[in-house]
């Protein structure tokens, strides 16, 4: 229900391609699935093809997807084609800090914990 009638494709959509400033499908995209692993070199013509898969009743939801580099053509496995874009991106994860977290451990949060992270966050701002 979520991907079929909220889900802001469209948007992303845009925000992927530049607004249109490259090629959808050469926006390498990967999607995580439980029990499963990483599914790499998703691409979609365009978004409507995308809320197709994510609405298939034969198409597994991702756990998780991750938007990955633009690339010269459609990206694929043991291509020769090569990156032109990709993102600078920071992933802080929580169980990183369960060395140093006395609430909460793995991928719990809490409002205690939190302060972790905007600490992290001040700290790359600084360095950057």
């Amino acid at each position: 229900m979520y991907y079929n009638y909220l889900y802001p494709f469209e948007t992303l959509v845009r925000w992927l391609t530049h607004n249109n400033h490259c090629q959808l499908a050469h926006r390498e995209l990967s999607f995580e699935y439980e029990g499963v692993g990483v599914e790499r070199y998703v691409t979609f013509a365009n978004a409507k093809d995308m809320k197709n898969r994510m609405i298939s009743r034969f198409s597994k939801i991702p756990l998780k997807v991750d938007a990955g580099a633009i690339w010269n053509k459609i990206p694929e496995k043991d291509s020769n084609g090569h990156t032109l874009e990709r993102e600078l991106v920071f992933d802080f994860d929580m169980n990183d800090y369960d060395d140093v977290r006395t609430c909460c451990s793995g991928k719990n949060i809490c409002v205690k914990c939190w302060k972790l992270i905007i600490v992290a966050v001040e700290v790359i701002e600084k360095a950057l």
